[in-house]
């Protein structure tokens, strides 16, 4: 289940270049923590590696990720807790984080193989930029709601943590 949870989670950030694909969404609590905090990792990982590239736009994605993060303050809170007694209870879990930030790195080489494999009327740069600043903007619409409403539910449905 953990790997499947990993590989859902990988498939995210790619999958928002393109309508047409379908969105891995969570079957159970465990996936849809793992799924969320699968996009709390990889976010801050993207932002590194996009404002690394692209400091013009780094204010405009930590805005938008802001967004994200205020917006779904309790849900993330929830999935922070939850996936700390789900690491408590599994260590290998703390293995899957660098995964996951590994992962998030791995599409912009993805993202570099496929403009030369594809149409070269973008320069490669201007690909990466638009996945950089689509990435965050879809985080602030709060379109993964949508793309993956039981994962939500769940959270929203899951106990407050304590405290």
């Amino acid at each position: 289940m953990r790997t499947i949870i990993a590989l859902s989670v990988l498939m995210l950030p790619l999958s928002s270049l393109s309508q047409s694909l379908t969105y891995s969404d969570a079957d159970n609590s465990s996936e849809a923590v793992g799924l969320i905090k699968g996009t709390v990792i990889a976010s801050q990982t993207v932002l590194a590696e996009c404002t690394r590239r692209f400091p013009d736009q780094a204010s405009e994605m930590r805005s938008n990720l802001a967004i994200w993060q205020k917006q779904e303050a309790g849900v993330i809170a929830k999935v922070e807790y939850f996936w700390a007694e789900m690491k408590r209870e599994d260590a290998r879990l703390g293995e899957m984080e660098a995964q996951l930030a590994s992962g998030a790195l791995n599409q912009f080489e993805l993202l570099e193989k496929a403009w030369t494999l594809g149409d070269k009327s973008q320069p490669q740069v201007q690909v990466v930029r638009q996945y950089c600043g689509k990435y965050f903007r879809n985080l602030a619409s709060g379109v993964w709601r949508a793309r993956t409403p039981k994962a939500y539910r769940y959270m929203d449905d899951a106990p407050k943590p304590p405290g």
